[in-house]
């Protein structure tokens, strides 16, 4: 006898631009949103009954109303309130997961100053924020990847095991080049008002 297990289902690759336009200049912000549900579904692989099924379209229409109607500024503030939206609509949903990525831009410069309104990508380093969250407790981590740095000088690796094929020598002024994954996990008392951003500036 086959036997539904453990599944959820979503909506993945939700592109959002938001321009917010202050009086002398616009702020832009580039996210890309994944949002997964998990919970009493089984009724619509076993009984092909979708009443419990929130479409993937309404999910992506969430998405972008919440962005409009709340005066977010990071991605995790978003995730905050998509989490909060998908609980509180949707009683068969036990499990809300929102992912969520970042492509950082930078204000051009003209004539030695930042440009109001013209913009060029930063690189590409992503912030990053994936929520996983239940009606009891909502858990928050949030990154960085693909960052890219270099260092040219002064970068050693040495004292390092050697064995009878080790043919590299101790060497303390290599070049250093890496991209960087990094994460970390907010404290569970976090608050809304929590200033996302402030690792990151």
């Amino acid at each position: 006898m086959a036997r539904l297990g453990e599944n959820r289902y979503g909506k993945l690759r939700v592109r959002l631009s938001r321009i917010t336009r202050h009086g002398d200049r616009h702020d832009f912000q580039e996210w890309t949103v994944h949002v997964l549900l998990q919970g009493d579904f089984e009724s619509s692989f076993t009984q092909a009954d979708n009443s419990k099924i929130l479409p993937t379209d309404t999910m992506k229409n969430t998405v972008y109303a919440l962005a409009r109607q709340h005066p977010v500024e990071t991605v995790e503030e978003l995730g905050i309130q998509l989490v909060d939206h998908f609980l509180s609509y949707n009683p068969q949903v036990s499990r809300v997961r929102i992912e969520l990525r970042e492509n950082l831009w930078t204000r051009l410069n003209l004539g030695g100053k930042p440009h109001a309104t013209a913009f060029s990508r930063a690189g590409d380093e992503k912030r990053t924020a994936v929520l996983s969250a239940t009606r009891e407790k909502t858990e928050i981590r949030a990154g960085l990847e693909d960052l890219l740095v270099m260092k040219t000088t002064n970068s050693a690796f040495d004292h390092f095991l050697r064995d009878p094929y080790t043919t590299l020598k101790d060497d303390r002024d290599r070049i250093l080049a890496t991209s960087i994954r990094a994460n970390w996990l907010y404290p569970r008392a976090y608050q809304p008002q929590s200033d996302f951003g402030c690792l990151l500036r």
